[in-house]
């Protein structure tokens, strides 16, 4: 059985004080910059360019899946579409009392994990200037009233739009990992490269998934940034009990691969489901965090910025991505929940110091309950999935002929490329979900420039497809 190899065990560790880049080995073929158009009469399987090394470990995770990744496909209780929930800022929660079922309770995660999320870029530019004002006041020396010229900086918005990324124009659902993260790490284990919070951060913005390996998330930081020290590192916590008591447990949301049966493993997403509701807590909650990634979203941002400068705007440019829901949240129902939901009453509890006594009280008898935050839904916008039917070693060429056998009689040179991409992978053949970061902006640069030259303010639309192309048919596009 053929593998791929371990592009982070095999890359030379870089050292922060140095301009020399580790040379990593050459990847297989699918770890490349993007597939070409497949020539079925050909037999080499290096089809395109090499990635960078940086490339190489970004595009190398999106093949990897944690190993308490939660099936989607398979069927759900009927009575899961009735759960009531309700949105609070950019959260949905929920007190419903049929979530006191653990069955009901896993189905119910696994059908909002697969719903899709809202994905948008805010783009806003703004420029100050200096405002003139007038006031007035008593001169000490003479009491008399005299006029005083001064002067304040105001800001300004020239434009303030977004740009939607998921849902997907073209309805095409993007790939989803439902998985539950580790809570820590062994005391013998490699301590993360700097604090959680900050890696969680920066694997986001760099696309790769909460599950990354911390020791490619170290090279890749290395290789991205060869003359910054790394942040302080996290000593290694106390390895936890081979069988821990259900007690109170702080995530670390370290994404970290797991070792299947060590005692720093994470427990799957039906022994959440149990724990919490074998726990009589009055306050007890458990919530599903849901992410995106598979895109490199500084890129990005700097395309976006560069595109808008082009058009002659040389002020402030502030681009950032905003997805929704940021996570759901379950919690029993019972007074305290319900008191929760209403903000006022919620402010009268806590001016009058009744909520405050409480919580002391529950928390001091322990009867105030756990929390269980280890829940991730990572939405891929470019992930690959094995083709259906694949095997270790399968071509590209055998995948794209048993995949689309009409391309089978065309000549060589001459294959319909409208397809979702294939790639190689360890466990075969893969294909593209989602989209690509460079075929999304040349979608919208061009709305992107003319909405920042006409100083336009909402959101952008559009009829066209990603990916699409506009001009087929046209002599000479």
């Amino acid at each position: 059985m053929t593998t791929a190899p371990s592009l982070a065990s095999s890359a030379a560790p870089a050292s922060p004080q140095t301009q020399q880049t580790p040379v990593l080995p050459a990847p297989p073929p699918s770890y490349s910059s993007g597939p070409a158009p497949v020539a079925l009469a050909g037999t080499s399987e290096h089809l395109h360019a090499p990635f960078s090394a940086v490339q190489d470990l970004q595009y190398h995770q999106l093949f990897t899946r944690p190993s308490t990744v939660v099936s989607l496909t398979e069927p759900i209780l009927p009575v899961t579409k009735l759960v009531e929930t309700y949105p609070d800022d950019n959260e949905w929660k929920s007190n419903d009392p049929k979530l006191t079922d653990a069955a009901l309770l896993y189905d119910f995660f696994r059908l909002k994990a697969a719903e899709p999320i809202r994905l948008i870029v805010n783009v806003h530019g703004s420029h100050t200037e200096t405002e003139v004002y007038y006031t007035y006041r008593t001169n000490p020396h003479n009491n008399q009233r005299e006029q005083v010229r001064q002067t304040r900086t105001k800001l300004i918005t020239d434009f303030n739009f977004t740009v939607p990324v998921l849902p997907l124009p073209s309805g095409q659902p993007t790939d989803v990992t439902l998985y539950t993260a580790s809570m820590g790490e062994g005391a013998e284990a490699n301590p993360l490269p700097w604090n959680a919070r900050e890696s969680e951060k920066w694997k986001k913005s760099n696309g790769l998934p909460g599950w990354a390996d911390a020791a490619v998330t170290r090279e890749m930081y290395n290789l991205k940034n060869p003359t910054e020290p790394l942040p302080a590192p996290v000593p290694a916590s106390i390895p936890e009990p081979a069988s821990p008591p259900v007690g109170k447990e702080k995530d670390l949301e370290l994404g970290l691969p797991v070792v299947e049966g060590t005692s720093t493993g994470p427990r799957g997403l039906k022994e959440l489901c149990e724990a919490y509701v074998q726990d009589h807590g009055r306050l007890k909650e458990i919530e599903m965090k849901v992410e995106v990634y598979g895109w490199d979203q500084e890129k990005v941002i700097a395309a976006i910025t560069n595109c808008i400068h082009a058009t002659g705007y040389s002020s402030m440019i502030v681009v950032s991505f905003s997805s929704s829901p940021k996570r759901y949240i379950v919690r029993p129902f019972n007074s305290l929940t319900k008191l929760k939901r209403n903000f006022w009453l919620m402010v009268l509890a806590c001016i009058t110091l009744v909520y405050p006594a409480i919580w002391i009280f529950l928390h001091i008898t322990g009867k105030d309950g756990e929390k269980y935050n280890t829940i991730r839904a990572d939405h891929a916008l470019k992930g690959y999935v094995p083709v259906e039917g694949t095997f270790p070693g399968e071509t590209l060429v055998q995948a794209h002929a048993r995949v689309h056998p009409a391309d089978a009689a065309r000549p060589a040179g001459h294959v319909d490329t409208s397809h979702r991409e294939l790639v190689t992978g360890p466990l075969g053949v893969y294909a593209m979900s989602g989209i690509k970061e460079g075929v999304w902006l040349r979608t919208w640069e061009g709305k992107i420039a003319e909405a920042a030259s006409n100083r336009y303010q909402g959101e952008l639309t559009s009829d066209v497809a990603p990916g699409a192309v506009v001009g087929g048919g046209l002599d000479g596009y």
